[in-house]
């Protein structure tokens, strides 16, 4: 299932207190009808919630690293000695096998993308040393023709330590415009999830609503265009990813 949003998975607790709903992961021949089993390469993109005054327990993960990116409310996310706020449009990487714990400090629920970056044996090298923590709202446009009318700013991508994800991105399109078909190689990944508007997925021969908190998992080989026939500005998180068969 190309198109699923993260209503459509049950809640599973991590992190102690964080409430995670996983929207897509990677394939499994062992069980290949599962409707979530659709990327080659990222561990997962799933949603997260922390509860308001709350604190995740202290987690250390041994074989990837976890990149949060804040779609509602604030708190902070603290890794080894380092301690960093997050509020809406931060994105933070936090390293593999370093002690981390998410803070909820207000009285409204924190709202997360949650995505796993694998770190294979031998590219533990490649990998990110401590927690990288910025917002998009202070990143500039990279470009505005990309595909051409993606507006565009880079928010992670290998310089900062990504290992199995290429980059994550925030994508905008503006009001009647199309993005251009195209299609991307074998075994790689590409997932859009609509933050804000409601916008036209064109997926090989078909064409579906997209709603925030949905993603969709592009298919290698396959056209794809994101079509804008509001009046508004829509915006993606995208995240890619190539290389692992």
């Amino acid at each position: 299932m190309w198109i699923r949003s993260w209503l459509d998975s049950p809640s599973t607790a991590t992190h102690g207190n964080l409430i995670e709903r996983v929207i897509f992961t990677r394939k499994d021949p062992s069980a290949p009808t599962r409707p979530e089993a659709e990327l080659f390469n990222i561990g997962s993109i799933s949603h997260a919630s922390l509860e308001p005054n709350t604190t995740t327990v202290p987690t250390a993960h041994s074989d990837y690293q976890e990149i949060l990116y804040v779609e509602y409310g604030e708190g902070y996310v603290t890794a080894g000695e380092q301690k960093r706020e997050v509020r809406e449009g931060s994105i933070a990487l936090i390293p593999q096998g370093l002690s981390h714990s998410i803070i909820n400090d207000t009285d409204e629920p924190l709202e997360m993308v949650s995505m796993i970056d694998d770190v294979p044996p031998g590219l533990e090298e490649k990998a990110a040393k401590q927690l990288v923590v910025r917002n998009y709202h202070e990143i500039p446009v990279g470009t505005t023709t990309s595909h051409w009318h993606h507006i565009v700013r880079g928010l992670l991508d290998s310089g900062d330590g990504l290992v199995t994800i290429g980059n994550v991105l925030m994508v905008e399109i503006d009001g009647m415009q199309i993005a251009e078909p195209h299609a991307h190689p074998a075994n790689r990944d590409e997932v859009w999830y609509q933050l804000e508007g409601i916008s036209l997925m064109f997926l090989d021969q078909e064409i579906r609503r997209q709603y925030p908190g949905e993603a969709v998992a592009v298919p290698p080989g396959v056209q794809h265009s994101s079509i804008n026939d509001s009046d508004e500005l829509m915006r993606w998180l995208y995240v890619s990813a190539s290389g692992r068969a």
